[in-house]
């Protein structure tokens, strides 16, 4: 529409707003993805608390939950340079959002529903299991060799999975309940939605 009117004052005016905004977009934006980015850092490699993800207000690198500087400035680079990336060379936004909302509706929608699901489930089976286990034990039943060694061995990883879930066991964790085969079914189905979505958006 602005190619339209190249020499109207107007025009003009509204490019320069444009510019601004985005100017304006590009801290709101990139703030809340390194703090995301932050937190996935320091949740992987074990430093700093679950609970924080966002840069220190001192500006300390070594702050809890802080990502190194080198990583954080690299991170700023390629966020910068993917997206001015993807403005130069994509013509039609039609493209984007089709990739946007298939990936990201994808996974709001049934991924991370199904994840909830299936932490949940594996939450409620190790209570389960761990009260069955204490029951036993209280009761004064006979166990062999093998019954207590085993229960001694599961005891760490079902209570760090009655009180996290997923994120201490992770996906692998099985548990017979129908709220773990709903989950996983929308986790299979969520990956096949957002695997379709990118096909069809780069291979016409």
């Amino acid at each position: 529409m602005l190619h339209n009117h190249q020499d109207e004052q107007r025009a003009v005016q509204a490019r320069v707003a444009i510019g601004c905004v985005v100017l304006a977009h590009y801290p709101l934006n990139h703030h809340p993805a390194r703090g995301a980015f932050e937190y996935i850092h320091a949740y992987f490699s074990g430093t700093g608390s679950s609970s924080g993800g966002g840069s220190s207000s001192s500006g300390d690198d070594s702050a809890e939950g802080s990502a190194p500087a080198m990583l954080c400035h690299l991170f700023t680079i390629i966020f910068v340079a993917s997206t001015t990336a993807v403005s130069l060379l994509v013509n039609d936004l039609g493209d984007v959002l089709h990739l946007i909302g298939g990936t990201a509706a994808s996974f709001m929608i049934f991924c991370l529903p199904g994840l909830l699901l299936m932490s949940s489930s594996v939450q409620k089976s190790s209570s389960e299991k761990l009260a069955a286990d204490g029951l036993r034990v209280s009761s004064g039943s006979r166990l062999d060799a093998s019954e207590t060694d085993l229960m001694n061995a599961r005891t760490p990883l079902l209570s760090a999975a009655a009180e996290h879930g997923l994120k201490a066991t992770g996906l692998l964790f099985y548990s017979p309940r129908r709220s773990w085969a709903t989950g996983l079914a929308l986790l299979l189905f969520g990956s096949l939605m957002l695997v379709i979505t990118t096909v069809t958006v780069f291979v016409r």
